[in-house]
């Protein structure tokens, strides 16, 4: 009767406990890259169900349209001609009034919790700030803009993480937005 291991049986359990061990960080590895993924997608969904709410409900546009800090769309408001202007960057605000993102500030975006930030940069990218939200609008009524014509508003939603083990999304397209309002708010 022998007592203990060869060394053969030793290093046939070693190897088979380091490609089990391999295996594991692999999966591990693949696991962390679905929730970041998980993860990305789900805050570009949120960021296009909030910023869809605001631009759906009257009182908000009423409110954007009505802000002092958005001089382009003073012929909205004022009913003047703007059928000429091009699309133009806007601030977003809600029913209240208050500023909820300003889209005319390049580096302005969204960190990966929703929260607003300022360091967005759409060249090299941002890992605490890979989200933006563009906000255009463009009159889609003849001079001059009457109540009862359409103002077309336009939500491109971006993701660009710095660091390259950062998932890309694969399309943005999917989270972008087209809203045709009213160019006066009820």
């Amino acid at each position: 009767m022998r007592a203990g291991f060869t060394i053969m049986e030793v290093l046939i359990a070693t190897g088979l406990l380091s490609i089990l061990a391999g295996a594991l960080i692999v999966g591990i590895f693949n696991v962390e890259k679905n929730m970041r993924q998980v993860e990305s997608v789900t805050t570009l969904n949120v960021l296009r169900m909030t910023i869809l709410s605001h631009l759906q409900n009257d009182w908000s546009w009423k409110a954007t349209v009505n802000a002092l800090s958005n001089t382009d769309m003073i012929c909205i408001k004022n009913q003047t001609s703007c059928a000429a202007q091009p699309q133009r960057p806007f601030k977003l605000h809600d029913a209240a009034g208050n500023l909820v993102y300003d889209a005319s500030i390049a580096t302005n975006g969204f960190a990966t919790n929703g929260e607003l930030c300022n360091t967005y940069n759409d060249s090299t990218g941002n890992d605490t700030c890979a989200y933006r939200a563009e906000l255009t609008w463009q009159p889609d009524c003849a001079a001059p803009c009457i109540p009862s014509g359409l103002v077309k508003i336009s939500v491109t939603l971006k993701y660009n993480p710095q660091t390259s083990n950062l998932i890309k999304i694969l399309s943005n397209q999917h989270y972008n937005i087209e809203v045709a309002r009213k160019a006066v708010a009820p």
